[in-house]
């Protein structure tokens, strides 16, 4: 719309957010289900708790920039880890 403002602050991190569950094909893989995505989400961070937490997040990382062809969604992650 001309002349609406930029979202900012949460709402942004929360449209970015939606942005990336969708790159990543979650929501095509439980057909939209935000049930289902919420549990894929829960899982991740399971997973995140125990034992090989950074090994985890560096091979997702690495992922996400072979899967990624916009890398304008990767630099405003960068960003945010550097602020």
């Amino acid at each position: 719309m001309p002349g609406a403002e930029e979202p900012t602050g949460r709402a942004r991190g929360l449209m970015e957010l939606g942005l990336l569950v969708e790159r990543s094909g979650v929501l095509a893989a439980v057909d939209g289900d935000r049930g289902a995505v919420l549990g894929v989400l829960l899982e991740a961070v399971e997973r995140l708790c125990g034992a090989g937490r950074e090994a985890l997040v560096a091979e997702w990382r690495l992922r996400a920039r072979d899967s990624l062809d916009d890398g304008l969604v990767l630099a405003r992650l960068s960003e945010r880890e550097r602020a």
